[in-house]
């Protein structure tokens, strides 16, 4: 694979790994060559429980896809999410100038959101990502980019993306116990997003909502960043839950009936259909209704805290695009119908611009491509044409000639 590069994902999530395998030409091209997933063992509550196990998990999941894809790789890039994730706005200011204005150059805006950064955690924690919402120039020039502008002084607000450390810590201890190299640890939502929304809806506004097991991610793109997450929590095992207390059966069977079954919105010719379930050693019939009624008010609970988060969102209005939809509960028949219904918004199933035989469902994977995707063209310097290349050039030229007015 001369010229090319391989990049492994893994979403490490509260109750499966998923892991893909993408291989890049450049970095605009890329080709997912594999992806699986397993339970997660070793893993409850978004805290690690049994070390041992879940690296067995990493182990068993890493090697299934290297078994598929027929090559060996060591470094990996793994995603966390679910309640260990949370945010936090921090907000500080830096002088420029005590006499006159001066021009704002690059290690300036570093410098703000460096501060800020420090700021807005606490020992405990790391950040995992870091977006500046925007700058404010003397007190009352908001901007979005302050490069080149004149100021006595410059504020920035952030938006942080924070995990506790030692949640991190014993997960890519995991990673490593397994024989595998975490080269960056990120949000898992943030990565899906990356593999799913184009620069258009992340410019024009898009609201991305990411349905997991547990927690449902809620991120609003604006401006072309991220501009608001909220983690609800709320997620597929609610509903699955319900169906379990209600038609008194085991947690897993009653999974593989919500995933078979179970719809958001029932129609009646469903709900007079009966299906076989086994319970203890024979088959007794259950009418689809009684899952129908069992999951319905679940539902509505779920679509109504989408809405309300979405209303009290101070930028939601401000949206002109879509909702876009991924994670393993998206995939509920009617969810997306329901939501596009109640809300009034359109809302779309999420996927990559990617032709692959290998996923049976990008939105279930679109986490773990997206790790893979995410800052390869920050980091692929020999990927780049050789008019790339000159373009960095020219931008490292820009950073010299920033520095010499800045200090001369």
């Amino acid at each position: 694979m001369i010229g090319e590069k391989l990049f492994c994902g893994l979403d490490i999530g509260s109750q499966r790994i998923k892991a893909s395998l993408t291989k890049f030409k450049k970095p605009a091209s890329f080709e997912v060559i594999a992806a699986g997933d397993i339970p997660t063992r070793g893993l409850k509550n978004d805290s690690v429980t049994d070390l041992g196990e879940l690296s067995e998990s990493v182990q068993l999941c890493c090697h299934d896809l290297m078994r598929r894809a027929g090559v060996r790789f060591k470094d990996v890039k793994i995603g966390i999410s679910g309640h260990a994730v949370y945010t936090r706005c921090s907000r500080t200011v830096i002088p420029l100038s005590d006499k006159g204005s001066k021009v704002i150059a690059r290690n300036h805006i570093e410098k703000v959101k460096r501060d800020a950064c420090l700021l807005g955690i606490k020992m405990e924690e790391e950040i995992l990502h870091h977006f500046p919402l925007h700058y404010t120039i003397d007190d009352h020039h908001t901007v979005v980019n302050p490069l080149g502008l004149h100021g006595h002084k410059m504020e920035t607000q952030l938006l942080l993306i924070i995990s506790k450390e030692d949640v991190l810590s014993n997960v890519v201890k995991a990673v490593n116990q397994a024989g595998f190299d975490v080269t960056s640890v990120y949000y898992s939502s943030y990565a899906a997003a990356q593999a799913t929304l184009d620069k258009k809806q992340k410019k024009d506004g898009c609201i991305f909502l990411d349905v997991g097991a547990s927690i449902t991610s809620l991120s609003i793109f604006k401006e072309g960043q991220l501009h608001q997450l909220e983690i609800i929590p709320s997620g597929g095992n609610e509903i699955t839950l319900r169906i379990a207390e209600s038609l008194n059966l085991p947690f897993d069977l009653a999974e593989e009936i919500k995933k078979s079954y179970a719809v958001a919105v029932a129609e009646d010719a469903i709900k007079r259909e009966e299906i076989l379930v086994k319970k203890e050693s024979a088959y007794v019939p259950i009418r689809r209704e009684l899952i129908c009624q069992a999951v319905e008010p679940k539902i509505k609970d779920f679509v109504q805290r989408i809405q309300d988060t979405l209303m009290n969102s101070p930028i939601f209005k401000e949206i002109s695009s879509e909702i876009v939809m991924v994670g393993g509960g998206s995939l509920l028949p009617g969810l997306i119908e329901l939501i596009e219904h109640t809300m009034k918004v359109r809302v779309r199933m999420g996927k990559f611009s990617t032709a692959s035989s290998n996923l049976n469902n990008p939105a279930i994977y679109s986490a773990a491509v997206g790790l893979t995707i995410g800052d390869t063209i920050a980091k692929g310097m020999d990927l780049l044409s050789a008019g790339e290349q000159q373009k960095r050039l020219t931008i490292i030229s820009n950073r010299f000639r920033e520095l010499y007015h800045e200090y001369f």
